[in-house]
């Protein structure tokens, strides 16, 4: 059975966490998937459509907006702490700040490769996060 559009956080989620990472691997791979997902599922699905618009004003940002937004973050946070990387939910918040930019571009730009440049400042910023 396909996975409800509503569902794609969930289904990214669970790819992610059956594939063979390493915790270190899994952030970049996250973003590899939100390709293939904005490949295979319908972009106008009202929970991708919602991330993606910014006219809310913040008082009236939908409740399921504000659930997977903060799914999104604590997810990536866990991944970082389990990676073992420098303050795990600042970096959490950099990173989700490039998911609603890729479903933008996915969208506006009808492109198959808008998490591509994600990934990549996703690297940066993990690199940057490194315990040395």
């Amino acid at each position: 059975m396909k996975p409800r559009n509503d569902d794609w956080f969930q289904t990214v989620r669970e790819r992610v966490e059956a594939s063979d990472k390493t915790a270190a691997e899994k952030i970049p791979f996250f973003f590899e998937l939100l390709d293939i997902q904005f490949t295979h599922e319908d972009l106008q699905s009202p929970a991708i459509a919602a991330l993606a618009d910014m006219t809310y004003p913040a008082h009236r940002i939908p409740h399921p907006i504000r659930d997977v937004s903060t799914q999104i973050r604590d997810y990536l946070a866990r991944c970082a702490e389990e990676a073992g990387l420098v303050d795990p939910s600042g970096l959490a918040e950099q990173l989700f700040l490039l998911v609603p930019g890729a479903i933008v571009v996915a969208r506006t730009q009808r492109t198959e490769q808008a998490a591509n440049p994600a990934r990549a400042v996703a690297e940066c910023l993990i690199a940057a996060s490194r315990r040395d």
